[in-house]
Parts: C-alpha cells; structure tokens; sequence
C-alpha cells in the first residue's frame, strides 16, 4: 500500500472542515469576526480541487501508461456511491416524506431528477437550489467531468512547462465559453489543472521557484480584484510547502485520528450537507435556538458521518472493489 502524505491528509482534513465551517455559520446566524472567519471557509471547495488535481498530476506524471478503465473504475467507486446514495435520500424525503411540508419547484428545463443523476447539474443552470446544488452536492460533477478528462489530457504530459500550457488552454477555453454559457464547470475546471502543475513542479524539484511565481501570480490576481484566485494561488504555493515535506513527526495517537478524519473526509463533506440542508435549514425556518442548531450541527453531522461511512458507504465500496477491480 502507498504511503499517504501527511501533509496533503492535513490540507484535505482542513478543506472539509473549511466547507463545514461555512455553511456552519450561516445556518447558526454568526455575526462579527467569527463570520468573517467561517465565510473564508467558502475557499475550501477550491483547495479541495486544487488537493484533487495535484493527486491526478502524481498519477499520471508518475505512471503514465496507467489503465484508464482501471482509473476510471476507482474513481466512480470513491465518489459516485455516496453521492447517489444522498440523491436517493432527498428522492425519498422531498418526494414523500417532505411532501406535506413543502412543494418541490418545477424544474425550468424539464430534466427534474436527471440532473442529479446524470450529474448534469455542473453544465446545467437552474434559477432553484433545488435543481442546481441540492445537499452541497454541486461539486461532484466538476471532479466527475475532471476525472473523465484528465487521463486523456495528462498521460502524455511530463514537463512543467507542458502542465502550465495545458492549464492555460483550459483556463482560456473555459472563460471564453463563460462568456456564451455559465455553468460551475466552466468556472471551476481550470483549477483541477493548477493543481498538475502544483504537483509537476514538486516532482521536478522547482519549489521554490513555483512558490515565489504563485505568490507573485497572487499578488496580480489582487491587484485585478480577483479574491477566489488570490487563495487559490496562496493555497497552491501552499500546497507545495507542504507536499514538499513528508516528514512531519506526529504523535501516534494524533497520526490516527488525522488518518480517520482523511478517510471519512468525503464523507464528512456530503453528509454534512444533508444534516444542513435537511434539517437545519426546517429547524431555523421554525424558529428553533440557534444553540440547538449550532448542537444538531456538530453533533448530527458527525453522528451521520461515522454511521453512514463505516455501516453503508464502506461496505459498499468494499464489495464494489472486489467486484470491478480484483477480478
């Protein structure tokens, strides 16, 4: 089994939490500077891309005659079983449960729950959170389209150089398209591909380097007003600090509990947006003690995490594994 980096565990570990974080504050009502500090949690989507493009560029940088089907196969089996598992609960809820409750907005183009599950929802445009990122779920189909892509995009790619012309040709590509048609795809692909670069210029030893261009890049991007790529860029010189270095000595209690916070990272991620969405968004149209929510919040999401994670979603990727990939 492959080493994990303790470093890159740190930053997805902290990527989730900064979601959590969030959405954490705006369903408790915080005010002041603690919402200013939960609000920066908003960046921790892209430093989950960034983590995930970085991980695709050690893939195929390194094994670069890889099996796609095999690739595409442990991809679908790490994300999509969760995912489709919180689709049918909301099919379930908002179609049964929650049907005396509230009444679910039509969907202007017609596609209702396709959207969901053909994850259509990162190219199509909805005026309703029903219909566009139901449960936080709106990033899957960018890793999902990222995933699809990347291995034809990335196995022939070995210099840093070449890393750089491909995130430009994306990024290019992708905002010129914005222009015509919006879609999170479009404003989000291009970061996935920084992350490659992130990981060429680790691999090639150019750290220091890579660092001083990002933070300089950051700088510009300030200069422009663009506050999502200034931490996108801080995050990546970030990123390389850190990749850089696996020797982080932990206690062995606390290299545990870093391993179990990384393992159940996605889980924790999507779960929390259902307790969020399903829950508390009821309990504070109802008025309920924002201490109560804030406890629910904690409690209920880290409850949610650890029973689905270890009793349902874990199994079923084991058996999916063993299935599709050991045979």
């Amino acid at each position: 089994m492959e080493k994990r980096n303790v470093s890159i565990q740190l930053l997805r570990v902290s990527a989730c939490f900064l979601v959590f974080f969030v959405h954490f504050g705006q369903r408790v009502g915080l005010s002041g500077i603690l919402k200013t500090f939960t609000d920066f949690g908003a960046f921790g989507v892209q430093l989950f891309l960034l983590i995930s493009g970085f991980l695709a560029g050690k893939t195929f940088l390194e094994n670069p005659d890889i099996n796609i089907l095999t690739y595409y196969k442990k991809r679908v089996i790490a994300i999509l079983p969760l995912y489709y598992l919180v689709i049918l609960y909301y099919f379930i809820t908002e179609n049964i449960l929650n049907h005396y409750f509230s009444v679910i907005p039509s969907d202007e183009l017609g596609f209702g729950w396709f959207r969901y599950i053909f994850l259509l929802n990162g190219f199509l445009n909805s005026d309703t959170y029903f219909w566009s990122n139901l449960g936080i779920t709106w990033t899957i189909p960018i890793f999902m389209f990222f995933y699809l892509i990347a291995p034809w995009i990335l196995r022939k790619v070995k210099t840093i150089f070449s890393c750089v012309m491909i995130w430009a040709i994306v990024f290019v590509v992708t905002q010129v398209l914005e222009r015509f048609y919006s879609c999170v795809i479009f404003t989000q692909l291009h970061i996935m591909f920084l992350g490659v670069i992130v990981y060429a210029c680790v691999k090639k030893g150019r750290n220091l380097p890579a660092i001083g261009a990002f933070l300089v890049a950051a700088i510009c991007a300030m200069i422009l007003g663009n506050t999502t790529y200034v931490y996108v860029l801080i995050f990546s010189s970030i990123l390389i600090a850190m990749a850089s270095y696996n020797s982080i000595s932990l206690p062995n209690w606390l290299s545990k509990i870093i391993d179990v916070l990384d393992k159940y990272s996605y889980t924790l991620y999507l779960m929390h947006g259902v307790v969020f969405c399903s829950v508390l968004d009821r309990l504070n149209a109802l008025g309920v003690s924002k201490i109560i929510i804030a406890a629910i919040a904690i409690i209920g999401t880290f409850v949610a995490t650890v029973i689905v994670g270890k009793f349902i979603e874990k199994p079923i990727q084991k058996f999916l594994k063993k299935r599709f990939l050991n045979s």
